[in-house]
């Protein structure tokens, strides 16, 4: 709906139950283009992408969007793909191992502690300086939660497919 708060930030975007709020939406913007140059590091600039400029100010791979809307639109694709996984993983039971449930519970502790090396007052403020004042702690956690159910998921239901050689 327009102007729809979520614990007092809009909601931009809807997937049945599922709301994406402005908030989360930094996180999986920077998460795109963290992706993209980690995939592409030092050959982003044959792509055109110049990340020492403002990204709304340069044209993408297919000219016609800018790279802000390029990763925009990448975000939204991805947070459309995780909640699928993520829906489906709850509506199959599924549960994540103890290894990625340990992981994600000491996770805040250990980004308290990055943060603290690198100087910041708290984790939540270097991920704030990562991906944008709206980011949250709670947030990327939840961002982790849901990307580590589905794509954990994802990979036991490849793993129990058998595809013939007529397939």
């Amino acid at each position: 709906a327009e102007g729809e708060k979520l614990n007092g930030e809009t909601v931009v975007a809807t997937m049945g139950e599922a709301k994406l709020t402005n908030a989360d939406l930094q996180i999986y913007y920077w998460m795109s283009v963290y992706d993209f140059l980690n995939q592409y590091g030092g050959y982003a600039s044959m792509f055109g992408l110049d990340y020492t400029q403002p990204l709304d100010m340069q044209l993408s791979i297919d000219g016609a969007l800018t790279w802000q809307q390029y990763f925009l639109d990448s975000a939204l694709t991805t947070w459309k793909n995780y909640q699928a996984m993520y829906h489906e993983a709850k509506a199959n039971n599924y549960v994540l191992s103890e290894e990625y449930t340990t992981y994600l519970q000491e996770l805040p502790a250990t980004l308290a502690a990055n943060a603290a090396q690198t100087g910041y007052e708290s984790a939540e403020a270097m991920l704030q300086g990562d991906m944008g004042p709206g980011a949250t702690l709670d947030g990327y956690m939840k961002y982790l939660n849901t990307y580590y159910l589905g794509y954990t998921y994802y990979g036991a239901i490849l793993e129990q497919m058998t595809v013939t050689d007529a397939e």
